[in-house]
């Protein structure tokens, strides 16, 4: 995807691979939503990592490394601050699974280009894909900062998302950064022995690609849009209450109810098709406290919202904590983070959420390690159980499934939902402990590409933001302001029954997938050659690298 490296290896010097390192963490950051630029300035990805990939392929294995984890630990610090706001150890363990990952992936990188030294510039793409794609997978799964997601308002690239997913969008942005770190690589190294003319050759030849690489991609994208002519709508009114603090005691609960039913009285009387509360919207689980009454205050609180809520004229869908016994000790409990849908008095259906966060919703070596569980729970809360089933909700002829915070940013699990029979999808979510709107957006990005790669419209009930609506394309149709109390009135359109979907639905991660296959085989191919290169002692630049 880029032009070959030639043969001159005279390397990159300290201070401009120092300055190549501080302008692709700049841009990088400013490409995703920031402190500075709340939305963020996705076009900056076409060339973000340009000059990391020009400094990084003179690295040795050693300083590749380092490099990596400085990377790493420096972007997540900088553009993901926010977790430093709901624990410093959330802080902590992302960067240093960043600085691990890429720690690993630097190295593998550096030995790509010394094992092919005329094509390591177009293994690029792939060996950083297949970094992207694990590290969004399994337990650890935390796809913030995958380079597509900095698109999410570009027409034409969420168009080449539907076709590919968010893998095919970064797997373009990653060729364009290839050619054009080539060509920032050769104006820094110079090609002594040849005349001005010639040693423009290579670098104007390799920008030539970059630009190529935008230009096709925006060619392809943008008639792979989403676009299909309603069948109907479904009037829903998303209550944004931007309660500000976590809620922790019982005076917050009641607040917080207060405010809901303030706001969904306000609206009530327009007899919207659906009234959406956020994520855990009533922390108590509503069925416990009434069936087992351990608390007397929070059961008044539990029998107030149930005679609420069994007594709306609309249908009302809520996060709410759900909890049943552990074993014959009602002391003890099993505890969801759940949806709920009801519907003329009474409980239409439920979904209890299947993706849960590492370490603050959910920590797998429990049973080994009980001393650190109980340290993170009496830190972050309780921990949640994984729901078992996706659960397809029905009002009127609309059917949606709902995604619960975390759970879009995995296109795996929302292909799943739409492949479940769901129109659309509604996001129940409460960032308000990042207090930040760049935060919000940050979140936002990822229901933008699951829109896009599934075709059909994302609303979203957040407590302080992002409040809004995204087309079936993946565009931004509507949104409250971050932090704001309020009310989003929004008509979802409902998907024809001849829509028969995206590229995306049909081919699943399959580019992902294949980024990784390529990405190991390239890897492969390059310790190999290292390691016959060692043994016969006939490649000295690379067993340098392995010093």
């Amino acid at each position: 995807m880029a032009p070959t490296a030639p043969g001159n290896n005279k390397p990159i010097g300290p201070v401009p691979t120092a300055a190549c390192f501080l302008v692709s963490l700049a841009l990088y950051i400013l490409a995703f939503p920031n402190p500075v630029l709340e939305k963020g300035l996705g076009f900056l990805a076409w060339i973000a990592l340009a000059p990391l990939f020009a400094a990084l392929a003179d690295r040795k294995a050693r300083s590749a490394a380092v490099l990596g984890a400085a990377f790493g630990i420096s972007f997540y610090a900088l553009s993901n601050y926010w977790l430093w706001i709901y624990h410093p150890a959330a802080m902590i363990i992302a960067c240093a699974y960043a600085a691990l990952c890429l720690a690993i992936l630097f190295p593998v990188i550096s030995l790509a280009f010394r094992a092919f030294p005329k094509a390591g510039f177009a293994a690029l793409p792939f060996l950083w894909l297949s970094y992207e794609f694990l590290r969004s997978r399994g337990f650890m799964g935390y796809p913030y900062g995958v380079l597509g997601y900095a698109f999410w308002r570009d027409p034409a690239m969420l168009g080449l998302a539907s076709a590919g997913g968010v893998w095919l969008v970064s797997l373009a942005a990653l060729g364009a950064n290839a050619a054009a770190g080539f060509a920032l690589r050769e104006l820094l190294r110079g090609r002594p022995g040849t005349g001005p003319q010639r040693d423009r050759k290579p670098a104007l030849a390799s920008a030539a690609a970059a630009v190529a690489i935008v230009v096709l991609s925006y060619a392809s994208g943008a008639p792979l849009r989403t676009d299909w002519e309603p069948r109907g709508y479904l009037r829903a009114a998303l209550v944004q209450p931007a309660f500000r603090e976590r809620q922790r005691s019982i005076r917050d609960y009641r607040a917080m109810a207060d405010r809901l039913i303030r706001l969904t009285e306000e609206v009530r009387p327009e007899k919207p098709d659906l009234v959406v509360w956020h994520e855990t919207a009533i922390v108590p689980p509503l069925g416990w406290h009434l069936r087992f009454r351990p608390n007397r205050d929070t059961l008044d609180l539990a029998m107030r919202l149930d005679g609420y809520i069994r007594g709306l004229d609309v249908p009302l869908l809520f996060g709410n904590g759900r909890a049943e016994p552990s074993g014959p000790d009602t002391g003890l409990r099993r505890n969801w983070n759940s949806a709920f849908l009801f519907d003329r008095g009474r409980e239409a259906a439920r979904y209890d959420k299947m993706r849960l966060v590492p370490y603050s919703e959910t920590f797998p070596p429990k049973k080994v390690l009980p001393g650190i569980a109980a340290l993170i729970e009496a830190e972050v809360g309780q921990f949640w159980e994984a729901g078992r089933e996706i659960t397809v909700f029905r009002v009127g002829d609309a059917k949606f499934s709902v995604p619960i915070c975390f759970e879009d940013s995995f296109g795996d699990h929302t292909r799943a939902m739409a492949a479940a029979g769901a129109e659309f999808l509604v996001v129940l979510t409460d960032d308000s402990w990042g207090k930040s709107a760049s935060c919000q957006y940050y979140h936002l990005t990822q229901s933008a590409l699951r829109a896009a790669e599934l075709g059909i419209p994302i609303a979203r009930a957040a407590n302080t933001g992002s409040t809004a609506l995204l087309g079936p394309d993946g565009t931004l149709r509507t949104e409250l302001p971050p932090f704001e109390e309020g009310i989003l009135r929004v008509d979802i359109p409902l998907p024809p029954a001849s829509f028969r979907g995206t590229g995306y639905r049909r081919i699943g991660d399959a580019v992902g997938w294949a980024a990784l296959a390529l990405g190991a085989a390239w890897a492969a191919a390059s310790a190999a050659i290292a390691a016959a290169a060692c043994t016969a002692g006939k490649r000295p630049g690379i067993r340098k690298t392995l010093d």
